[in-house]
């Protein structure tokens, strides 16, 4: 893929394995809800991968971020790791900008994320 075929807009890509990440993305979500209204409709979205969590409680609470707007949640059948799993989700990924978190990470602030946003044109990459 190129990258005119990338969408202006952030993907963030969570891997996760065995740790309930649904209030962690929900928090998010509603971050850049705020951010696209504040800067103007910044596209968005959130993909998580379960890394084939083994903890049933896990999977559940994964599993219910499929109804969060803007969030795609992949399920793994097998392990794979978290460099493989970063590989899956960037082949998923249909914005240009990229931003990668843990499913453990303190919440993101918002004023970050619009930083982040608002240096999109003095880069082509950010990290």
């Amino acid at each position: 893929m190129t990258d005119t075929t990338f969408k202006d807009g952030i993907s963030v890509l969570i891997p996760v394995y065995n740790y309930d990440c649904s209030a962690y993305v929900r928090g998010l979500s509603e971050q850049l809800r705020v951010l696209s209204v504040e800067e103007g409709g910044v596209e968005h979205e959130i993909l998580v991968l379960d890394d084939a969590s083994t903890d049933v409680v896990t999977l559940q609470a994964n599993r219910s971020l499929h109804r969060v707007p803007g969030v795609r949640v992949f399920e793994g059948e097998k392990n794979i790791g978290r460099a493989l799993a970063l590989n899956f989700l960037l082949d998923q990924a249909r914005h240009r900008f990229v931003l990668i978190t843990d499913a453990d990470a303190a919440l993101i602030s918002p004023r970050f994320l619009a930083t982040y946003w608002q240096r999109r044109a003095e880069a082509s990459v950010l990290v």
